[in-house]
């Protein structure tokens, strides 16, 4: 959401991927930035030599939300989302055949060793 606004947004590097991430482009959509460099980045960015830039980044920004952030394009994108899950989750479950084995396992090796509370 913070692209769909009129500011120039400054992106420190995540440590996950994040939903957008094929979509977005640095330096077209946003401003990267890390934990290293972010003083830095945020001088460059309110620097008024850097002024068209900003402004460029802020238009494409908004172009990108006008066409993504949609309820036409969300609703289609979690639907994709959830059909790629199952997919990953069905491939997953047929590759881990060891996970029954080893419940099978387990459970084969118990012994019923409870005391009945009735017997005397």
């Amino acid at each position: 959401m913070l692209l769909c606004t009129n500011s120039v947004v400054i992106k420190v590097d995540p440590d996950y991927v994040d939903y957008f991430h094929e979509d977005l482009i640095p330096d077209l959509h946003y401003i990267p930035a890390s934990m290293d460099n972010i003083t830095e980045v945020a001088r460059y960015v309110v620097d008024p030599r850097n002024d068209v830039k900003m402004r460029n980044i802020v238009k494409a920004a908004n172009s990108w939300c006008k066409r993504t952030v949609t309820e036409n394009v969300i609703v289609r994108d979690e639907m994709f989302q959830l059909e790629a899950y199952e997919s990953a989750l069905d491939a997953y479950q047929e590759s881990n055949h060891w996970m029954n084995d080893w419940r099978t396992f387990r459970l084969s090796g118990v012994v019923d060793d409870l005391v009945d509370c009735n017997a005397e």
